[in-house]
C-alpha cells in the first residue's frame, strides 16, 4: 500500500466470487415513470449475480424457491448464509475439497441457534437427492457462516429520486405522482399541490425505501484461503462498499491511516454491546474476539494510544453515547501533545463541544471552545474551532464574571431600551411550531441594501452544510450586515420569539446565520427536505420578484411562501421537516438562521461549574457500549 492513506481513499477493488442479494423479492421499477432509463447504475436483485459460479441448477429450482419463500420472509442472516451455500451446494464440482468438509464438522463446535438447526434441516431437504451428506453440509454452512460478508447498495429510486426528478418537467412530475400513488407500495398522498409536488415525491419516495443489503463471498470457501478473516475488529479502520457501475466492491479507508497500520474490518457490525458482538464472533468464528474496543470494555478501562481514543469517541459518537464519547475525547485532551498526535489533539478539543452541542448545551459548548483556545492558543490552527471562536465574536457570546457563559446582545441591556419597538403581528401554523410575520420586520430598503451587499462584496460558498449544501454568504463575513443584524435581532427577533414560543429571549443565541441564493436557471434552485441544526430557525424573505420558491413544510403538506420582503417565518428547527421549493423564474433571496435556546445559562444552573484543569482529576462513569 502507498501512504499516506486518507479517510475515504479507496485501497483496492475486486469482483467478488459470489454475490447473495439480501431481498425476498424482486425490484421491480414501474416501466411507466417518466425517464426511469437515466438512471445509469446497475443494480443487484433477488437471483444471485455470480463471477464464476452459474445459476442454480433449474432441477431444483422450484424446491429451492418453496424454501426460499419461507426462509426468507424470516429476513435473518441465517437465511440468508443457507441460501448461499445452498446455491454453492448445487453448483460445485470440487468432490475432494467437499469431502474435507465433514473433518470441519467433526472438528468444530458450529453453536447452532435453534433457528440455524431449524433452516438448515429444511435446507438439507432440499438436498436429500444430491451426494452432500449430512456432515458435508454443516461444514458447508460453517464456511459460509465464516467468510460471508455484508454490505448494501443504494435502491434504484434512491438514485431516480436525487437525480431524475429535479429535472422533470410539471407534467412529468404529475404522471409520477399518479404512478408511485397506483403502485400502492408507497405512502403517497392522493392529492398533493403542485407548488411542491416535486420536494413531497422526492422526500416520500426516498422514506418508502431502503438500502438494499447484499452479502458476498470474495473468495470461493471450498478450494481458497479465507480472506481476512485474521483482521477482524469491532473498532475496524477499513469498510467494504459496492461500486454499481464497476461492479466490484471496494474497500474504503475510515480513517487517515498510521504508517504499516493493519487493516482492520467489522464483521459484526449489527451489534451494540460487548455481549451481543461476542456471542455473533464465537458463533461465526469459534472464538473470543480479542480486538482492542473489546478488551477495553471487558477490562473496564481507557485505551492510550490517542489514534485509538479519537475513532472510539467518533463510534461512540455516531451511537449517540454522548457520555461515552465525551470520556474518550476529554481522555485524549488531558494528555500531553506531540507531532505525531497533533492532528487527534486537536480534533478531541473540537469534539467535545460538538458532543455538547447535539445534547443542546449551547452555552457549555461555547464556554468549551471558548476556555480551550485561552488556555491552548494553537488550538485556534484547527478550522473547526478558528470557525466557531469567529461567530462567538460575530453574534456577541462572552465569557464573564467569573467564566459565565452571557448573550452580549441580552435585550434588557439598557443600551438597547430605546431602540425596542411593538411587536409585529403574527399567524401561528402547525399547533405553534411554526409563526409568520403578518407585518414587516424589516422595510424594503434594508432588505435591497442586504442583497446589493452580498452580491457586491462577498464569495458565495456551497460547502458549509455539508448534509444540505446552500448557495450562501455568511452575515458574519459582511461587517456592515452583521452590526445591522446583531441590532435587528435585540430589537426585534428575541422580543417576537419569546412572545410566540413562550420562552426567555435573551436566551436564544445565533449558531448561524447566512443570506442564501435560489436561482432559476441553476443546480441551486431548491433545497431537500431537512431538519436543521437548532432548537429555532427563521427565514427573512429578502424580495419578491421571483416565481415558485417559498419554505415547504413536508409532515404539514404546507409551503409558506410571504413573499413581501421584510416578511419572517420562524419555526422549530429540529422539530419540522422542511425544504426549499424550486423556483421557477428569477432570483429568490433570503436571510436564514439556526438559533439555540438554551436556557440553563451558566456551569453554576447546570451544577457542573468546571474549569479546564479539572477535567484532569475529574473521573466520568465510563458505560462504554451501553445505549444512552
Amino acid at each position: 500500500m502507498a501512504y499516506p492513506i486518507k479517510k475515504g481513499d479507496i485501497i483496492d477493488s475486486f469482483k467478488p466470487w459470489m454475490i447473495v442479494p439480501l431481498v425476498d423479492s424482486s425490484i421491480n421499477l414501474p416501466n411507466d415513470l417518466p425517464r426511469v432509463g437515466e438512471i445509469e447504475e446497475k443494480f443487484i436483485f433477488k437471483h444471485c449475480i455470480w463471477n464464476k459460479v452459474p445459476a442454480v441448477k433449474s432441477s431444483s429450482m422450484s424446491e429451492l424457491n418453496i424454501f426460499l419463500t419461507s426462509a426468507l420472509q424470516k429476513d435473518t442472516i441465517e437465511s440468508y448464509t443457507v441460501f448461499t451455500a445452498l446455491a454453492m451446494a448445487n453448483n460445485s464440482n470440487h468432490e475432494s475439497e467437499i469431502s474435507k468438509l465433514e473433518e470441519i464438522t467433526n472438528k468444530q463446535q458450529l453453536n447452532l441457534t435453534e433457528e440455524e438447526e431449524e433452516l438448515i434441516t429444511e435446507a438439507w431437504i432440499v438436498l436429500k437427492n444430491s451426494s452432500w451428506s449430512w456432515l458435508q453440509w454443516l461444514g458447508l454452512y460453517s464456511l459460509v457462516r465464516t467468510q460471508i460478508y455484508l454490505t448494501s447498495v443504494q435502491h434504484p429510486l434512491a438514485s431516480y429520486a436525487k437525480t431524475v426528478l429535479p429535472k422533470l418537467s410539471p407534467g412529468e412530475l404529475k404522471k409520477v405522482h399518479e404512478v408511485m400513488h397506483a403502485a400502492g407500495d408507497f405512502r403517497i398522498h392522493e392529492n398533493c399541490e403542485d407548488q411542491h409536488l416535486f420536494l413531497y415525491l422526492s422526500q416520500a419516495i426516498q422514506d418508502g425505501i431502503e438500502p438494499i443489503p447484499i452479502g458476498f463471498l470474495p473468495k470461493n470457501p471450498l478450494i481458497e484461503k479465507q480472506w481476512m478473516t485474521s483482521h477482524l475488529s469491532c473498532l475496524p479502520n477499513i469498510a467494504l462498499d459496492w461500486n454499481s457501475e464497476e461492479q466490484k466492491l471496494q474497500t474504503v479507508a475510515l480513517y487517515d491511516l498510521l504508517k504499516e497500520e493493519e487493516l482492520q474490518i467489522s464483521r459484526v457490525t449489527e451489534a451494540e454491546t460487548l455481549q451481543e458482538r461476542q456471542i455473533l464472533f464465537e458463533r461465526k468464528f469459534h472464538k473470543a474476539c480479542d480486538c482492542i474496543r473489546c478488551n477495553c470494555e471487558k477490562d473496564g478501562v481507557i485505551p492510550i494510544n490517542k489514534h485509538i481514543l479519537v475513532r472510539m469517541g467518533h463510534l461512540a459518537f455516531r451511537e449517540s453515547r454522548f457520555r461515552d464519547a465525551l470520556t474518550f475525547y476529554r481522555s485524549i485532551a488531558q494528555q500531553e501533545n506531540n507531532s505525531e498526535t497533533l492532528s487527534a489533539w486537536h480534533d478531541s478539543w473540537h469534539a467535545i463541544g460538538a458532543v455538547l452541542l447535539a445534547q443542546k448545551k449551547f452555552v457549555e459548548a461555547q464556554q468549551h471552545w471558548q476556555e480551550a483556545v485561552i488556555e491552548h492558543p494553537e488550538l485556534m490552527k484547527h478550522p473547526g474551532i478558528a470557525e466557531e471562536i469567529a461567530k462567538q465574536k460575530a453574534y456577541g457570546f462572552s465569557l464573564n464574571d467569573g467564566h459565565n457563559g452571557k448573550n452580549a446582545l441580552c435585550s434588557d441591556s439598557q443600551d438597547n431600551i430605546g431602540n425596542q419597538r411593538l411587536l409585529p403581528g403574527y399567524t401561528s401554523y402547525f399547533d405553534k411550531l411554526c409563526f409568520v410575520t403578518t407585518d414587516k420586520v424589516v422595510s424594503q430598503k434594508t432588505c435591497q441594501w442586504i442583497i446589493s451587499l452580498v452580491e457586491e462584496k462577498s464569495n458565495w460558498t456551497t460547502n458549509r452544510h455539508y448534509a444540505v449544501p446552500t448557495n450562501d454568504v455568511p452575515v458574519h463575513h459582511i461587517s456592515s450586515v452583521l452590526s445591522w443584524f446583531n441590532k435587528w435581532m435585540v430589537s426585534t427577533v428575541r422580543p417576537l420569539l419569546e412572545d410566540q414560543f413562550n420562552l426567555e429571549g435573551d436566551k436564544f443565541f445565533v449558531h448561524d446565520a447566512f443570506v442564501v441564493r435560489y436561482q432559476a436557471s441553476k443546480s441551486s434552485k431548491f433545497l431537500p427536505i431537512h431538519v436543521d441544526e437548532s432548537t429555532h430557525s427563521f427565514v427573512l424573505t429578502l424580495n419578491s420578484d421571483f416565481e415558485g420558491g417559498g419554505t415547504y413544510f413536508f409532515d404539514h403538506q404546507e409551503t409558506l411562501c410571504p413573499k413581501r420582503p421584510g416578511s419572517l417565518i420562524t419555526f422549530k428547527g429540529e422539530s419540522l421537516k422542511h425544504g426549499g421549493n424550486a423556483i421557477t423564474k428569477g432570483v429568490r433571496y433570503i436571510l436564514a438562521a439556526f438559533l439555540y435556546h438554551d436556557a440553563l445559562q451558566t456551569q453554576q444552573q447546570r451544577g457542573r461549574k468546571r474549569s479546564l484543569s479539572s477535567i484532569k482529576k475529574k473521573k466520568e462513569h465510563f458505560s462504554f457500549a451501553f445505549k444512552l
